[in-house]
């Protein structure tokens, strides 16, 4: 468990869980600057990340790892190569082109983004960053401003029904 502090980028990003623990990592209101890489050879490690301010935030999740993020001031552009990523109520996106990378393929794989903006705020320009999906997982996206004329989705569209917590979605 982690509160107020700040990550630095190293020679393995700014933070790196790997390993075949069975832990629940949190970070509540941390700054995480470079990169968060959730690697290795994972047994249900997870992450939760809420609140901070992490304008050069790039996670990278594999499969068997869940990333949650919420509430979070700033992003970069977020990879997901495989595991369950759930991304909510972000505002602000300092990303090149690709705010989501994924290609993750596997049937238990799933990416969800609800309530979040996918946009440039602090530097002026106001540009949308795009959703890239070129895996076959299942996804769900409700209520996300992007660049929707050059997002890539594939995979399975999950549509989300009114007034269902996410916490009901699961992935067998």
């Amino acid at each position: 468990y982690f509160e107020n502090v700040n990550f630095q980028s190293g020679t393995f990003g700014a933070v790196r869980i790997t390993g075949t623990e069975l832990r629940w990592h949190d970070f509540i209101d941390c700054d995480i600057e470079g990169e968060l890489l959730m690697d290795g050879t994972p047994s249900g490690t997870s992450a939760y990340l809420r609140g901070g301010n992490a304008a050069t935030l790039a996670p990278v999740i594999n499969t068997g790892y869940k990333l949650t993020m919420d509430y979070l001031t700033r992003i970069g552009t977020v990879t997901h190569n495989g595991g369950k990523l759930y991304i909510r109520n972000q505002v602000d996106c300092n990303a090149a082109t690709d705010a989501i990378i994924s290609t993750a393929s596997d049937p238990a794989d799933i990416l969800v983004i609800i309530d979040s903006t996918f946009q440039e705020f602090l530097d002026d320009s106001l540009t949308f960053h795009r959703i890239n999906k070129t895996g076959t997982c299942d996804y769900i996206i409700h209520n996300v401003r992007r660049d929707i004329a050059n997002d890539v989705l594939t995979g399975n569209r999950i549509d989300m029904r009114a007034g269902y917590d996410i916490g009901e979605y699961t992935v067998a």
